[in-house]
């Protein structure tokens, strides 16, 4: 039990969801008794079992349907026929999988006066902010108190520490041209919730001008909010920020209601 529980936190360190199984109702004879605990990836990968053979394969299924839907699922299996899993343990048994996420991710590229405002707001809204910066002296926790994570390399460097999932959400605000590009070209193509840039219009029509001539296809485009933010007239980072965090907010709750509403087509 120790050891699930431990995993869970290291996935969640990881920015990666997992289903957990839980034997919740036992009857008769099971293979497993009322409270056993399996872990499961969305890989299919497991930790620990319920009782094997046909039940955890079904159990793996819909732990897996589960992460892919983030909805959690109440499971009955009767074991007192043979024809229904080819199994003959004579009992019934009832397995709960619930679905264990990570906060939403907030990536801030740049580590400025705006960025110090953002990842406050953030922070306070139960995002999990994550501050990238090579300078020592700009990304550090005097700074960044809310951030869970400072990530003080290159660009290059700091995308290999970290995860991109479709809860990430990116503020790209380095303070320069060239590396709010850099990193531009870097995250347009990932699977994540929200990517937004700061600047003028000027400032984003040059980069995505650049970006077009080397070929990156024109839907790209559409996904990053720039200038980033709700237009709501702000002008000091703190105004800025707040604009910047509402837009998210919009972002998140769109999702969310985008699925329920499938949810609701499905049943």
């Amino acid at each position: 039990m120790k050891d699930i529980f431990q995993a869970i936190v290291e996935a969640l360190e990881r920015n990666q969801p997992v289903a957990l199984a839980t034997v919740v109702r036992t009857q008769g004879s099971t293979p497993r008794e009322a409270g056993a605990k399996m872990l499961v990836y969305a890989d299919g990968s497991t930790l620990d079992t319920i009782g094997g053979a046909a039940v955890e394969g079904r159990v793996i299924a819909a732990a897996q349907a589960a992460l892919a839907d983030g909805q959690p699922r109440l499971l009955d299996f009767d074991l007192t026929e043979r024809d229904q899993l080819g199994m003959l343990c004579g009992g019934q048994m009832q397995v709960f999988v619930d679905v264990i996420t990570p906060a939403p991710q907030f990536v801030l590229f740049g580590a400025g006066h705006v960025a110090q405002e953002v990842a406050r707001i953030g922070a306070q809204l139960g995002f999990a902010v994550v501050v990238v910066d090579a300078r020592p002296e700009w990304a550090n926790a005097a700074r960044f108190p809310q951030a869970q994570r400072l990530i003080v390399a290159s660009l290059d460097e700091a995308i290999t520490h970290l995860t991109f999932t479709p809860q990430t959400y990116i503020a790209i605000m380095t303070g320069e041209h060239s590396s709010d590009e850099a990193v531009l070209r870097r995250v347009l193509g990932l699977p994540v919730a929200y990517i937004g840039l700061i600047g003028s219009r000027r400032k984003i029509k040059v980069i995505f001008d650049h970006l077009r001539a080397d070929g990156v296809p024109e839907e790209q485009f559409a996904r990053v909010h720039a200038p980033i933010g709700l237009p709501i007239g702000g002008e000091t980072p703190a105004e800025i920020a707040v604009s910047i965090a509402a837009e998210m907010v919009q972002i998140r709750r769109r999702q969310k209601h985008k699925g329920i509403a499938a949810e609701d087509k499905s049943t």
